[in-house]
């Protein structure tokens, strides 16, 4: 072979090499109310950041103002089609305001672990499998003063095109209002996505039953969702939760973002 023709066969040989595979775009647990089926891969770990959020509660003259700051979730995937969670929020203040009284208070979260295992996952269905607990590690402020177990049965199918449809019934064995002991809880977020590989939007309706002794409700929330993804690996987003009733939170409003490794 002559040298003139060695940069020509270089050329054609890079064309003729199959591209390298490109991740498949980051499926975090955030944004939304709901939870999504997908498990994170073996070898992977999916870091998850509630950067901040503000929630506003208001009932009768009463006014309850939350924020939380560096909400923490980490997912590492270890083969099976299963991963483990670690959760754990960094900071709480809850300030509440009643006839001109004002209180304030502050403090870390609790810890939550959880186990998340896909159970079908093929002809546009996937489901799977999530079980969680809840330490009771925090303060006052935003932790729940017992510990607290739930179990959740994400489902998405798949409507064509970007378009998918989205369920996760859940009961727990939640803490009382009181913090010493437990009740039954139970609801079903369902909801709409539109997945653009680099953007995503979505709406959701959350209804759930709270079975407290302390005061029984079913707060209904309305959420509204969108994701922007600079690449396949990195995910920011933002999201409105409102209140439909008086059982629920008035509004919330949050921004974070989504980091796999």
């Amino acid at each position: 072979m002559k040298r003139r023709d060695l940069p020509l066969l270089a050329a054609l040989t890079a064309v003729a090499a199959p591209a390298p595979a490109q991740d498949e775009p980051i499926c975090a647990d955030r944004p939304g109310v709901g939870t999504p089926p997908c498990v994170t891969e073996r070898g992977r770990v999916v870091a998850e950041l509630g950067a901040v959020s503000w929630t506003l509660d208001r009932e009768g003259g009463a006014r309850t103002d939350t924020i939380v700051a560096g909400d923490v979730l980490t997912r590492i995937g270890i083969g099976g089609g299963t991963e483990l969670q670690l959760g754990w929020t960094a900071f709480g203040h809850v300030r509440g305001r009643m006839d001109g009284a004002v209180e304030s208070v502050s403090g870390i979260g609790d810890v939550t672990v959880g186990v998340l295992k896909g159970v079908v996952d093929g002809d546009g269905v996937a489901l799977s499998v999530l079980g969680r607990a809840t330490l009771p590690l925090g303060g006052a402020a935003i932790g729940a003063g017992d510990w607290s177990a739930s179990l959740l049965v994400p489902v998405e199918v798949d409507l064509g095109g970007p378009l998918s449809l989205g369920l996760t019934p859940s009961i727990a064995a939640e803490v009382d209002q009181d913090r010493r002991g437990r009740h039954l809880a139970y609801g079903l977020v369902t909801g709409l996505t539109a997945d653009f590989e680099t953007h995503l939007f979505g709406i959701e309706l959350a209804v759930d039953r709270d079975d407290d002794p302390a005061g029984q409700g079913t707060p209904m929330v309305l959420a509204f969702s969108g994701g922007w993804r600079p690449d396949p690996n990195l995910q920011f987003d933002a999201g409105t939760n409102l209140g439909l009733n008086d059982d629920a939170d008035d509004l919330q409003l949050y921004v974070g973002l989504s980091k796999r490794f």
